[in-house]
């Protein structure tokens, strides 16, 4: 694994916190405040939704390149549960910011009624299918991560983020699970900040391994 690897997975897991937290501050918000006008609810949480997909995509690129050669499968598996995630919820969430939040601001609710966020709805349950396609990812990504020791915290983050598939997609057919599907907004970004200390970590025994190897051979080739 090169150096580069490391830092890019540490600045990924940290765009995936930070997208993360700011959606999770956007839900907190609007759930027990009424700061935010009901309108700029929806695209605000949508908004930083988006590059929290693609971040997350890039994290778990890096998580496979992590991992111990034995363990990849797993990782693997687990991009390959990432990517379908990433997919659906590319699509939602593009659709909502230039499609149904425009019209729902110009006063044209009826043409986008069948996109819109509501009980049951079409992408309602979607979005449901695709973070319960997120949290499997996570799960399985996880066994890779079992026999790096200094990795724990970020495979026991993963391992609670990949439990709450079932009640993340069974919040589409009964709403009170949501409650425990709520605690997204722990799991998430324990599971983002332990993948970017393991990297740091991965990153400095990198950085130590290679400088005395590099100072070695600037030695040898000196005159």
């Amino acid at each position: 694994m090169s150096l580069a690897t490391p830092r890019l997975g540490f600045w990924t897991a940290v765009l995936a916190a930070f997208f993360g937290g700011c959606f999770s501050i956007v839900a907190l918000i609007s759930t027990f405040t009424t700061w935010i006008p009901e309108f700029w609810v929806n695209p605000l949480s949508f908004a930083p939704s988006l590059p929290l997909a693609w971040s997350y995509l890039a994290l778990m690129v890096c998580v496979v390149e992590l991992v111990p050669s034995e363990r990849r499968i797993w990782a693997r598996l687990g991009l390959g549960f990432a990517t379908i995630y990433v997919t659906i919820n590319s699509i939602v969430y593009f659709t909502q910011l230039v499609v149904v939040s425009p019209a729902l601001l110009a006063g044209a609710a009826d043409p986008v009624a069948v996109l819109q966020f509501t009980p049951r709805s079409f992408m309602l349950a979607l979005n449901g299918l695709a973070y319960g396609l997120m949290s499997v990812s996570a799960l399985l990504a996880s066994q890779g991560l079992a026999a790096m020791t200094d990795a724990q915290f970020a495979r026991w983050s993963m391992v609670a983020h990949g439990l709450l598939a079932p009640f993340v997609v069974g919040t589409i057919f009964w709403p009170a699970l949501a409650y425990v599907g709520a605690l997204w907004i722990v799991t998430f970004p324990a599971m983002a900040i332990g993948l970017a200390m393991a990297f740091r970590r991965s990153s400095a025994e990198i950085a130590t391994f290679v400088a005395p190897g590099f100072k070695a051979t600037l030695e040898m080739r000196a005159p």
